[in-house]
């Protein structure tokens, strides 16, 4: 397992790096999935990306997600499933 974090200004080309290196990844590696975090706002925009530039079978290998999303699962993972914080009896009130 790897991470690499990719930081820069717009117009700087991390998005086509970022595909750049999913394609060469999925090359190499066929039986690991690659997950990528990005911003709330870019999610739909990173999966229409993949999808023109990767094709539908990439979307098997990938999972995209926002930052919430990611640290409810890292929550979910290592610290079991979350309490509600209100029952279904206080939500009905």
């Amino acid at each position: 397992m790897k991470f690499k974090f990719i930081f820069g200004k717009k117009g700087y080309g991390k998005t086509q790096y970022i595909l750049n290196e999913i394609k060469n990844e999925m090359k190499n590696v066929n039986d690991h999935r690659i997950l990528i975090i990005v911003p709330s706002h870019n999610t739909f925009m990173m999966e229409n990306r993949i999808l023109e530039y990767l094709g539908e079978n990439a979307l098997s290998k990938l999972e995209i997600m926002d930052f919430k999303k990611f640290t409810f699962k890292l929550l979910n993972i290592f610290k079991g499933k979350t309490k509600n914080r209100i029952s279904n009896i206080g939500k009905s009130l």
